[in-house]
């Protein structure tokens, strides 16, 4: 059919021209998060502490920016975020993926544990 008009149900799900930032982008979810926003157009700054890995998803994504950052370091934060300004200009979407697992009953993890899965 001539004329006939073709509708995109997912175009209203697009994020070009968006800038996402990803913490914990090293592997998981984080990874597959990355990819998800790649795949629909935002640009994406991946934070995680292993270096190697961000760098390899990097390569695989069409606008991505690696940042090895620990987030238990206010300075390394700060630090990213201001990278991913100076690079893209703001920030639209955060996915704060980035955390840790400690399997044990919370009545017997000593505080300092506690204290590292929080931050």
């Amino acid at each position: 059919m001539t004329g006939t008009i073709k509708l995109d149900p997912l175009a209203a799900f697009r994020l070009d021209g968006k800038v996402a930032l990803v913490t914990g982008a090293s592997s998981g979810l984080g990874a597959r998060f990355a990819r998800v926003l790649d795949a629909a157009g935002a640009s994406v700054a991946l934070l995680a502490r292993r270096r190697d890995r961000l760098e390899q998803l990097s390569a695989e994504l069409d606008d991505a920016l690696p940042l090895p950052c620990d987030l238990r370091s206010m300075e390394a934060i700060t630090a990213a975020v201001q990278t991913v300004r100076e690079r893209y200009g703001h920030v639209d979407v955060l996915v704060n993926n980035a955390g840790t697992v400690d399997a044990q009953p919370a009545l017997e993890e000593p505080i300092d544990v506690f204290s590292d899965v929080i931050a």
